[in-house]
């Protein structure tokens, strides 16, 4: 399948996965996003949230293109590999976004829903997150900001980060 607009993307959700099917709103979680096994529960719970908890996900940080935040291994197997871009270790809300996109990969993948070129299948996977009631997870952890405080020439110096995390690649 080639270029859709999103309305027949969304149509396309509903006509192969049933239009009577409910996926109510996952809320936004904290964890430490720096403890792999509380990474690893988290991607249990989003799982398990979209139907897929007989399969095991096993998600690691290593290095990703620049332009990648996370990648995920598609195949026929129940253990599902998932690697996030280990820049943002340390940001639990990027990596419950990158992990809903990621797991909604699979998702689409075991349904076999796919679309070409590759940029039209990361919007489908992103609309799908919406559809799945993983929305709210993705939205907070688009682009997310810091502030901190330091005490130095006595003054208060205040730094705002703002980091964005486009899951799309």
């Amino acid at each position: 399948m080639g270029k859709l607009p999103l309305i027949e993307k969304i149509h396309l959700l509903e006509s192969r996965l049933g239009e009577n099917l409910i996926h109510p709103l996952l809320e936004p979680f904290e964890f430490k996003s720096y403890n792999i096994i509380e990474v690893q529960e988290a991607g249990k719970l989003i799982a398990k949230h979209i139907g897929l908890s007989d399969l095991t996900f096993i998600i690691s940080y290593s290095q990703q293109k620049s332009t990648v935040a996370g990648h995920i291994n598609l195949n026929n197997s129940k253990d599902v590999f998932i690697e996030i871009d280990n820049k943002f270790e340390n940001n639990y809300q990027i990596v419950l976004a990158i992990l809903a996109h990621e797991i909604c990969h699979k998702y689409l993948h075991i349904n076999k829903i796919k679309l070409f070129p590759d940029y039209e299948n990361e919007i489908l996977t992103d609309i799908t997150t919406v559809y799945t009631g993983l929305g709210k997870i993705s939205l907070n952890g688009c682009i997310t900001k810091s502030v901190s405080s330091d005490y130095y020439n006595n003054a208060i110096h205040t730094t705002t980060t703002t980091q964005k995390s486009w899951v799309l690649e």
